[in-house]
């Protein structure tokens, strides 16, 4: 009698920053690139690509873990609640605890969004990006060929037990000028299915103060917008409460184009990557 094959490993990449910052447009691309990349490598060896029609880069979105809207704070100066305050707009416990059993091998307790409600995007890429994939690739194979989980959310590095769970950890930073502009107009679904759009001033008295207040102690000078990022002690635990984070690596938005970005996540990736590697590779 066969013992059952073990799950396969899993990697969570975190894909942080503020709302409107380019998170979900880069989660759908790396999934695109990423998912084709390994369809196209099965094909000529067989050793990657899907298990059991299921891809293999998939995306997990914070937003699923949003606090029911009667459970948010009630702001008397916008006459609504407020969707963005770091301390009280996600159920924290609730994240963590589904991003480890995902890692774990278990089922998601939120279905991965469909490709259907990412953002449009096609598999074309420069010759250096497709070089880089090919390396990732590579090293997803010394790696075990783990499911890849891409998380996407506008507070991954707020609470420690959350951010402790991803691997590699990724932040778009976008200027308030951007951030602002790409806002403007969105509609938004919630938990309940209904729809919720920003009320007047939303922005400036609760949007981007919340925003500061989730990540200024993760730039020098508290500069969310221009500040390097501060280093996190190697003996220090996970952040706490926005605290610096061990690993980050920040992915400048302003005055690139999208294909910079993907272009520069994927280096990221690889790095991390390579460095995921060699400490597997000195445990043994």
């Amino acid at each position: 009698m066969t013992s059952p094959a073990s799950p396969a490993p899993v990697l969570l990449f975190g894909i942080g920053g503020a709302t409107s910052s380019g998170k979900s447009t880069l989660a759908a691309h790396l999934s695109s690139l990423l998912n084709h990349a390994y369809e196209q490598q099965i094909l000529v060896d067989g050793t990657l690509g899907r298990d059991g029609g299921e891809a293999r880069v998939q995306v997990v979105g914070q937003d699923d873990f949003a606090l029911p809207e009667e459970q948010l704070r009630y702001d008397e100066r916008i006459d609504g609640k407020d969707w963005d305050d770091p301390d009280q707009c996600i159920d924290y416990a609730r994240f963590a605890t589904a991003l480890e059993q995902i890692k774990s091998g278990g089922t998601p307790p939120v279905s991965p969004k469909e490709v259907s409600t990412l953002p449009e995007v096609t598999t074309s890429m420069s010759s250096s990006s497709s070089q880089t994939v090919q390396r990732i690739l590579e090293l997803l194979q010394r790696l075990s060929n783990p499911k890849i989980f891409l998380v996407d959310g506008f507070l991954l590095y707020y609470d420690s037990r959350v951010t402790s769970t991803l691997d590699v950890r990724l932040f778009l930073r976008a200027s308030e000028e951007d951030v602002r502009s790409r806002r403007e107009g969105r509609v938004y679904h919630t938990a309940e299915g209904t729809t919720w759009s920003d009320p007047p001033n939303y922005f400036d008295l609760i949007l981007w103060p919340s925003y500061v207040k989730a990540h200024q102690n993760l730039f020098e000078q508290r500069d969310v917008e221009r500040g390097a990022l501060v280093k996190a002690s190697p003996d220090a635990s996970e952040n706490q409460s926005g605290g610096p984070v061990s690993g980050l690596r920040l992915l400048e938005t302003r005055h690139q184009s999208l294909e910079d970005v993907v272009q520069n996540a994927c280096q990221l990736i690889l790095e991390e990557l390579q460095e995921i590697a060699a400490k597997q590779s000195c445990s043994r």
